[in-house]
């Protein structure tokens, strides 16, 4: 469904940075999951005998409104506890996959968020 409708959103460079940072700390997974729950936010919006009749071209766009409210609803899968643990792990074990950890993962650029949001919309 997102590849389908990649066009329709609303959403500028200062909105992907605010999402970014919203999603700190979220898996890719997470993501994802924010990102069809937003996704489905234009169809939430609109009166459900209108939706039976209205065709897909017609359907509003995404916005920032629909992410924010699709973040609060969605919360991060994988603890502080337990990234730390992680990192104890991967510092033990040569480092393999430290560049996974809480602390890169919060320094990684709010780039590298933003263009994980744009692929699930289908737009990178």
């Amino acid at each position: 469904m997102l590849r389908k409708h990649k066009e329709r959103h609303l959403l500028g460079a200062k909105d992907l940075e605010k999402i970014a940072r919203a999603t700190d700390g979220y898996s890719a997974s997470d993501v994802a999951a924010v990102v069809k729950d937003a996704a489905m936010g234009p169809i939430r919006d609109i009166d459900p005998s209108v939706l039976r009749t209205l065709p897909p071209k017609k359907i509003p766009p995404i916005k920032i409104k629909h992410f924010m409210e699709a973040i609060s609803s969605i919360e991060k899968s994988v603890s502080e506890a337990s990234l730390e643990k992680y990192k104890k792990w991967a510092q033990k074990n040569d480092g393999v996959g430290i560049e996974e950890s809480k602390h890169s993962r919060a320094a990684a650029p709010i780039e590298r968020r933003k263009s994980r949001i744009l692929a699930s919309l289908g737009l990178c």
